[in-house]
């Protein structure tokens, strides 16, 4: 998983970031999930969402951006302007860096009732989608001491009013 710091767009470890002022406050991580391309109009969707949590002194946003590409290629041109656009971190990842990150989970799925019956391509691949969690979670869940609660949404089911009276 290669992310990248919201506002600067540079590239980030979770092992070497540190827990601060800002981030000891956060009660809640969001996470948005998308993929490469991003349709324009899901663009505007997070940076509307980015903007009103960013309203939210108890809340961060983060965008797990899954992408097609080999590790250390191009996700990063899709992935850096992103962060930088939303001020918020941008997490690229694909099946590939979840298998390096976890050697287990291909053994584990092909021994899974429900993901070797599952007929639907994009269905499978949530499996995936919540591996992506754990991963942020193994990167930068000690950034964030105080979280409660972690959220993932998909800009195709988003909540209809203003993330302030969700959070």
């Amino acid at each position: 998983m290669e992310c990248f710091a919201g506002g600067t767009g540079k590239a980030v470890k979770g092992a070497h970031s540190r827990p601060s002022l800002a981030t000891a406050l956060v009660k809640e991580v969001i996470f948005i999930g998308t993929h490469t391309p991003i349709e324009e109009e899901d663009a505007r969707l997070i940076q509307w969402r980015a903007e009103q949590i960013s309203e939210v002194p108890t809340a961060e946003l983060w965008v797990l951006l899954l992408h097609d590409f080999p590790k250390g290629g191009p996700a990063r041109h899709h992935a850096a302007p992103l962060a930088r656009l939303l001020n918020s971190g941008v997490c690229a990842w694909n099946r590939t860096t979840l298998d390096d990150d976890f050697p287990l989970l291909p053994a584990a799925l092909n021994s899974s009732y429900g993901y070797l019956r599952e007929t639907d391509p994009h269905l499978k691949l949530y499996y995936y989608m919540h591996m992506s969690l754990l991963s942020w979670n193994m990167s930068f869940g000690h950034v964030y001491p105080n979280s409660r609660w972690l959220w993932r949404i998909e800009p195709d089911v988003f909540f209809a009013g203003h993330f302030r009276s969700f959070l």
